[in-house]
């Protein structure tokens, strides 16, 4: 009798083990999709802060204004840079 468990056994747990990979494939392919989401939505809020430091600059500096960040994630604003060519 004990001959006949074993492929049983092999069987079941072969059984276990393809679920298992077959539940974390599902979990790991929720995951990507979320992850995906969440790179969007932070692609938008900095679009959205840039457009929001733009027209700040603009406001305080006038058309034209560069905005710049420092390392620190400080905003700051310069006057736009005239060319001999934008001097006409």
């Amino acid at each position: 009798m004990s001959r006949h468990i074993g492929p049983w056994a092999a069987a079941a747990l072969f059984a276990v083990v393809f679920f298992w990979v077959l539940h974390q494939v599902g979990e790991t392919d929720a995951h990507v999709e979320r992850m995906q989401t969440i790179n969007t939505q932070m692609r938008e809020l900095d679009a959205r802060i840039d457009r929001a430091a733009a027209d700040l600059c603009r406001s305080e500096i006038g058309p034209g204004a560069q905005v710049l960040w420092t390392r620190e994630g400080d905003l700051v604003c310069r006057p736009a840079v005239l060319t001999a060519g934008s001097a006409q």
